[in-house]
């Protein structure tokens, strides 16, 4: 469902997810802002409802604040190669409506907004699935190279800047709180590197299988 055109306390929605919303920045056409759902707008559930009770007893906590220092920790560690393929976290805000997150927003090189991989599978394109699986394992290597602990590779969370010029392409991810984070009872992949890389590379080539596997709408 596009959520393009509506509207959340006001703002301009930009896209939704389970547990939080991003929306246009008044302020500028440049950034966005992420919010926290409330409980009764949020995806139910006893561990999503956990985290929220969590952030609101410690509203440091919440996903914003989250989101916010692993970014921080991020580029202090790796410099302004963080922004090549991850949009950037400007400040945190408080509003009426909760805590909220500024970021950069992604555009094409024309201009336009950036889409996720998802979209690809759905609307026609220029955009070749070569094009974008090289791109995916770019993305892949720029993790690799600075051991980004990143395992949630959602296409949702995973937009496509375009370079109309030449059909190429670059990934961008605009979604960090899963940042250091696994499913692993013991977290092994976290705490040795050579395991860590082994499931970087399986979940880039996943979603590269995926992208293989779906029938991309190419526009002639």
């Amino acid at each position: 469902m596009t959520v393009q055109h509506q509207l959340w306390q006001g703002y301009q929605i930009i896209a939704r997810g389970a547990n939080r919303i991003c929306v246009q920045d008044p302020a500028s056409t440049d950034q966005c802002i992420k919010f926290d759902l409330p409980s009764e707008q949020a995806k139910p559930g006893l561990a999503n409802w956990l985290r929220r009770r969590k952030a609101m007893l410690f509203p440091n906590n919440s996903f914003a604040d989250q989101e916010f220092r692993k970014y921080k920790a991020l580029e202090q560690r790796i410099g302004n190669a963080a922004r090549n393929h991850i949009a950037q976290c400007i400040a945190l805000v408080n509003t009426s409506f909760g805590r909220g997150l500024v970021c950069e927003r992604v555009y094409n090189q024309n201009g336009t907004a950036a889409q996720p991989i998802y979209y690809y599978f759905e609307h026609e394109s220029t955009l070749s699935s070569d094009a974008l699986i090289d791109a995916i394992y770019k993305f892949g290597d720029f993790l690799l190279r600075h051991d980004i602990p990143l395992f949630d590779l959602n296409p949702g969370n995973l937009l496509v800047q375009l370079n109309n010029s030449d059909n190429k392409c670059t990934i961008y991810c605009i979604d960090l709180k899963s940042l250091g984070q696994c499913k692993e009872i013991i977290p092994l992949s976290l705490w040795f590197k050579p395991l860590r890389k082994k499931k970087i590379q399986r979940r880039i080539s996943r979603l590269a299988n995926a992208v293989r596997a779906r029938k991309f709408r190419k526009s002639p």
